[in-house]
């Protein structure tokens, strides 16, 4: 009886991994507006990103299959965007610098600049939910593409480095100093963590809804094209 208790015991830690989800609570602002809320829900192969409403519109990321889903209950839409290699290449005399210093034990405050233009301020946790940290870069790494050709389209005189820094080409960097707690960027945007933490697994916060319609980008514009 003994030893079984003692396999036991060692099971149940395993078990309750499985068992819960990363819940992360940010609290972002857009240049000019009011803050709003952002939860973000972590599992091996999932992250859900809403308003906090379990009933809401969220973005879904599979993260195996490498596609992003947008789901809009109001119109019945889900926008689909799957990940594309990125041929983007930087612009001549780009150049990158990235200053990292620590704010107490394991948090650091990370300035990514471009071309001497200070781009974003991060305050980062290094140990904090690795798998998160992990979840957020492929998301970005997903949408890369689709930004990348925003980029293009964008008149040279309205491009900023920062944008194609962020969004294209350094998304790496962006979170090679752990998990986000705080950032601010050059154009207003800001973000802050207000809660983090594990809970109970819900399977159905992941799951696409039924019978809405589905819009792949990529083939509209192969068919417009």
């Amino acid at each position: 009886m003994t030893r079984f208790l003692f396999l036991l015991a060692l099971l149940v830690p395993a078990w309750a991994n499985a068992a819960d989800m990363i819940r992360l609570v940010y609290q972002d602002r857009d240049p000019g507006g009011p803050p709003y809320t952002t939860r973000m829900l972590i599992t091996p192969q999932y992250l859900r990103i809403d308003s906090g409403r379990d009933g809401g519109d969220f973005i879904l990321l599979d993260r195996a299959a490498h596609k992003v889903y947008s789901v809009d209950r109001s119109s019945r839409q889900i926008l689909v965007v799957a990940q594309h290699k990125v041929a983007a290449r930087a612009p001549k005399h780009w150049r990158v610098r990235s200053r990292v210093a620590m704010v107490r034990p394991g948090t650091v405050r990370q300035e990514i600049s471009v071309d001497g233009k200070l781009c974003a301020t991060l305050v980062t946790a290094a140990k904090l939910f690795p798998d998160a940290v992990a979840a957020q870069r492929e998301y970005k790494e997903v949408l890369a593409a689709t930004q990348w050709r925003t980029w293009q389209n964008t008149p040279a005189d309205l491009r900023d480095p920062c944008d194609l820094a962020l969004q294209v080409l350094e998304i790496p960097l962006q979170f090679s100093q752990g998990l986000l707690l705080e950032q601010d960027d050059a154009d207003g945007r800001a973000r802050s963590i207000q809660e983090e933490g594990r809970v109970a697994y819900d399977p159905a916060l992941f799951v696409l809804p039924k019978g809405y319609q589905t819009i792949d980008p990529e083939k509209l514009m192969a068919r417009e094209g």
